[in-house]
């Protein structure tokens, strides 16, 4: 049994090592705070608005989303406030919750990007973009919060989203909990 978790333990590490070594400048200048898994850096880019569900009710996709290009631009403080202004607009749609978050988390603030994140999950708690909000609970040190935000989607919504069973593997490596690592591949 022992040998098992070493090799789960060993197998663990040669991935991250890979999938971190595979971009080693995709985290932008200026951070304080520990890179992302290589795996989960495109996770906090924005979604565009046609990809909310139909039930937020009625809303019109701005031209050109002129937003996410703020964001890309680097012009986060400007993309903030239009991503404000979008959420006034629609205040159903959990997609432009996300893409808040998704914002407040390239400018540095964790908490902010958190409780965007939270108040998209409260309007759509079966889209895949709760992933964001799992691993910034994760990185917050958040774990039972993480933890069950995780294995809520395996069960409720794809038990099969390799993303999901990925970032479930890395919480429980980070833990020392190898067993239940081993299970999520």
């Amino acid at each position: 049994m022992q040998s098992l978790v070493a090799c789960i333990h060993e197998f663990l590490e040669r991935a991250n090592q890979l999938a971190l070594s595979s971009c080693g400048s995709c985290y932008g200048p200026g951070r304080d705070r520990q890179p992302l898994d290589s795996v989960l850096v495109s996770l906090f880019d924005v979604s565009p608005l046609g990809d909310a569900d139909p039930e937020a009710g009625p809303f019109e996709v701005p031209s050109g989303e002129p937003d996410f290009c703020m964001l890309h631009e680097g012009r986060i403080e400007e993309a903030i406030r239009e991503f404000h202004s979008v959420c006034n607009r629609v205040p159903r749609n959990a997609v432009a919750r996300t893409n808040l978050g998704s914002a407040y988390f390239e400018r540095g603030d964790e908490d902010a990007a958190l409780h965007w994140f939270r108040y998209a999950y409260r309007l759509d708690n079966r889209s895949c973009r709760i992933l964001r909000g799992a691993v910034l609970e994760q990185r917050c040190g958040n774990y039972t919060e993480a933890l069950w935000l995780l294995r809520n989607y395996l069960q409720e919504v794809d038990e099969f989203n390799m993303q999901v069973l990925h970032q479930l593997a890395m919480l429980y490596r980070d833990r020392q909990q190898w067993t239940q690592a081993g299970t999520c591949l």
